[in-house]
């Protein structure tokens, strides 16, 4: 018998269901994240306020964004998930699914993974 990796309980439904309910489900990841070092935790909370500016500005139709009011808003420029380099030798920096490319004159290009132009 299939048993809810929290409590223990016995599952009943779905052949794929692993939480008897919403509350075991948040207890058992929260206990997870508890685990995390706090270094760990810090990255993932930068990480995820770049992504959520990033998509702030593309709600709000600001594609290109100066480098500085995204630092006002809280951005940190050191975090980022991935970068490569464009055919023009630029460096697109990645956070999740979001892009952005910072030009020369300190104007900040923004994008979304389905519309990767500039």
């Amino acid at each position: 018998m299939r048993t809810c990796f929290d409590c223990g309980k016995p599952l009943i439904g779905r052949s794929d269901k692993k939480f008897c309910s919403t509350l075991c489900r948040n207890t058992f990841n929260n206990s997870k994240l508890e685990k995390l070092p706090s270094l760990v935790k810090q990255v993932n909370k930068t990480l995820n306020k770049n992504r959520r500016l990033l998509k702030d500005c593309l709600i709000q139709s600001e594609k290109r964004v100066r480098k500085e009011v995204l630092e006002e808003r809280g951005f940190d420029f050191k975090h980022y998930t991935s970068h490569e380099k464009d055919g023009k030798g630029k460096f697109l920096y990645r956070c999740y699914n979001y892009g952005y490319l910072i030009s020369s004159k300190g104007v900040v290009y923004i994008t979304d993974k389905k519309n990767s132009h500039y």
